[in-house]
């Protein structure tokens, strides 16, 4: 959030659900809440509140040390018991889900500058601090019959480093951001004048000297970069005469979108090369090039990203901007955006990863549900699961198949990833397919997806 303009205006406190202290601060300052934090914290009394995370940056910019306290976050409580069903999280939300009544959020968007506040806003806020509390309750209860305890109290204390990444942000060279305009730039028009070279003339109108007077197209606009595709005779990598959708039984390619055309081989044809290319310059430039300097904190110089804390993966998200998807450095290029987050002066960026959790946590689950333990004896063995299963794949064992040519074995390795986390969770031979060469790039025909399946059920077939 914006330092530069953050006051707090109110501190509400709900004891008991009967009991409310709505505290204005714009009138009262002298109001010592940090005694207040202490005196809490003495008597081990809990702190509840809806996406606390924004709330204790607010009393961090007081100066006010939190370490002691107890806090309950009835935003994560619903996100856990709920475990990714696609529904809303706001207060509103949760309060009609499990208090079965409805709140308004209107006045959120009210004037809270004034010096004097109106009742409304009295009462909205007092209405908020019983909400949570209520809420506090029924979900606390809910977490302890669904066994969630643990997984809860892990949240809470992820939920304090999470606040304090937003809060303390990371550090940002504005100046390499500034070399990497002119040559995202230059990919981007390069790019474009590539794609309008391979555009038939009926679209682009040239000069005698052979230069565009008229590209005639937009290279985003999809509609008519369908029409070009389509009048270049590119294949439909989704052609299924069988089917039932009209897209999928016709040769030439229907859609534009990039799930649709990483099923092709891009190097095959030089326009999809260019095409791609315009993108990731046009996405590299509006998402990050452009818009960094503007989310550059005027008073702590640094970029104050937003953590999501629990998306519907289970996984924690990144917005505003989103850090967790800047493209790893290519060698081949003289910049990278990863180059702009720099750590502060006697500090260090630290990279690091739990290896293979999604694998984890499957080889555990389905030890406990089907009583298998074949993956799981993989990782107390110290094998490589994705190694593993490739060696079953090219029915050698697991010893055989570490000793193979480095090229051979990365690429069987490749494959082999992506039938772990494919079939894990029962692809078809057909789904699995597209899958693969989709986020994998891996070239499967349906008949090795066949096989490949047949293999990993008949070596993990206990729980299939």
């Amino acid at each position: 959030f914006p330092v530069t303009i953050v006051k707090l205006r109110l501190a509400q406190f709900c004891y008991h659900g009967n009991l409310i202290y709505i505290l204005d601060l714009f009138k009262v300052p002298e109001i010592n809440l940090s005694a207040i934090f202490s005196i809490l914290a003495s008597n081990n009394i809990t702190l509840v509140g809806h996406n606390l995370k924004f709330d204790i940056q607010f009393i961090w910019k007081l100066g006010i040390n939190t370490q002691h306290n107890k806090f309950f976050d009835t935003l994560l409580a619903s996100k856990i018991i709920e475990a990714g069903l696609p529904t809303q999280f706001g207060l509103d939300d949760v309060v009609e889900r499990y208090l079965n009544k409805k709140i308004s959020k209107d006045e959120q968007k009210s004037d809270w500058s004034l010096l004097e506040l109106s009742s409304n806003q009295i009462k909205y806020s007092a209405i908020d601090a019983i909400s949570v509390w209520e809420l506090h309750d029924v979900l606390a209860r809910q977490i302890y019959r669904d066994n969630l305890s643990n997984v809860f109290k892990l949240e809470m204390m992820t939920l304090m480093c999470t606040a304090s990444m937003e809060y303390y942000g990371i550090n940002f060279d504005l100046d390499t951001l500034n070399k990497l305009k002119p040559y995202y730039e230059e990919k981007l028009h390069s790019a474009e004048a590539a794609f309008l070279e391979l555009v038939p003339e009926r679209w682009v109108h040239k000069n005698i000297k052979g230069e565009v007077i008229d590209k005639g197209i937009e290279i985003t606009s999809s509609t008519q970069v369908l029409e070009v595709l389509r009048k270049c005779k590119i294949p439909n990598p989704i052609y299924n005469p069988k089917s039932r959708d009209e897209k999928e039984r016709d040769r030439i390619i229907t859609s534009t979108g990039s799930n649709v055309l990483k099923l092709l081989d891009i190097g095959d044809y030089d326009i999809l090369e260019a095409l791609l290319g315009h993108r990731k310059a046009a996405k590299l430039l509006s998402a990050y090039v452009y818009s960094l300097p503007n989310l550059i904190n005027s008073v702590t110089n640094r970029i104050h990203p937003n953590f999501n804390q629990l998306v519907r993966t289970g996984r924690e998200s990144c917005s505003y901007p989103n850090l967790q998807n800047l493209a790893r450095p290519n060698p081949n290029e003289p910049y990278s955006l990863r180059q702009c987050f720099i750590p502060a002066e006697g500090c260090y960026l630290i990279d690091a990863d739990c290896s293979q959790i999604e694998l984890r946590v499957m080889a555990e689950v389905i030890y406990l549900r089907y009583g298998d333990d074949t993956m799981l004896r993989e990782f107390l063995e110290g094998k490589d699961p994705y190694a593993a299963t490739a060696a079953i794949l090219q029915d050698i064992p697991y010893e055989q198949f570490l000793e193979l040519d480095s090229v051979i074995y990365k690429k069987h390795r490749q494959n082999a990833k992506a039938v772990r986390l494919g079939f894990n969770y029962v692809m078809g031979a057909d789904k699995f397919k597209r899958y693969a060469k989709q986020v994998f790039n891996v070239n499967l025909s349906v008949e090795q997806s066949h096989e490949y399946r047949q293999k990993y059920f008949d070596a993990y077939r206990d729980w299939e």
